[in-house]
């Protein structure tokens, strides 16, 4: 597990890096800042962390938390969890907290549109809107954002981070990731306050460029920020716990499996024969 200690280190040479790098990062610590006021008055704040997999959308949500440190959000290992099972511990810790930053990894395990009206799905909703007085900052990270069940996308998340572009630098400091970055529009009155009704945005992309294009031509789209990797001692600490959770939740998609292939053949049907 990785101390808190850690943490505070390397939070502070990343926002010492932050502060004297490029627009785009220093942008990313304006975007943070952002979160903190809104917890600082008497708000919370749910960020929709998006992404292919493989392209750092966990990364992004935990380099964030240990951002947010520095900025008086509480913000350690144990405030991750991982699909259905961590849900109750999660529920208590966001509850009982004030001021604390919060990541959902596998959210798709959680808040498929697939599964929308489920009991799951309308407690989540519940849940979000509810504890809103708390002041929490929370990162909901999913595969694709309007994969997210409609009820928690354009009533609960306030932010969309979609991470559309990874650097395979050969030295790991040198990686980095790009995230463009959107705010829902606050008008009641619309249908639609991501701005997906705009058709251009249905246009084809196969390169980064092509994404980023598109993406500022959606009227929420607010800008692009560039994310730094994870420090490899939290990087490996992070992967650890998401294969034990991957290896759990395997073997409870095999069971399910299982389960029902049994009770297939368990069915007879009898022919009269006349």
């Amino acid at each position: 597990m990785v101390s808190t200690n850690q943490l505070d280190l390397w939070g502070d040479k990343l926002q010492s890096k932050l502060e004297n790098g490029t627009h785009q990062q220093r942008q990313y610590l304006k975007f943070l800042d952002g979160l903190v006021w809104r917890a600082n008055n008497n708000m919370d704040a749910v960020v929709a962390v998006c992404g292919e997999r493989g392209m750092g959308k966990s990364s992004f949500a935990i380099t964030s938390g240990i951002l947010l440190r520095r900025k008086g959000i509480n913000f350690d290992f144990e405030n991750i969890f991982y699909g259905p099972d961590a849900l109750k511990g999660a529920v208590t810790n966001i509850s009982q907290s004030r001021k604390g930053a919060y990541v959902f990894d596998e959210m798709i395990d959680l808040a498929y549109s697939r599964n929308a009206m489920t009991t799951l799905n309308r407690s989540l909703a519940q849940f979000f809107t509810k504890i809103r007085k708390m002041n929490n900052i929370v990162f909901l990270c999913i595969p694709r954002f309007k994969a997210l069940d409609p009820a928690l996308r354009n009533d609960i998340v306030h932010f969309w981070a979609e991470v559309f572009w990874k650097s395979y630098a050969q030295e790991h400091k040198k990686r980095f990731a790009l995230v463009s970055l959107f705010r829902k529009d606050k008008n009641q009155m619309t249908d639609d306050p991501w701005g997906f009704d705009n058709k251009y945005i249905y246009k084809r992309a196969f390169k980064p460029l092509d994404q980023l294009r598109i993406m500022k031509k959606m009227r929420s789209y607010v800008g692009c920020v560039n994310c730094p990797p994870l420090p490899k001692p939290i990087e490996k600490a992070y992967e650890d716990t998401a294969r034990d959770y991957l290896k759990t939740s395997s073997e409870d998609l095999i069971t399910a499996f299982e389960k029902k292939k049994a009770k297939s053949k368990s069915k007879v049907v009898y022919h009269d024969n006349v």
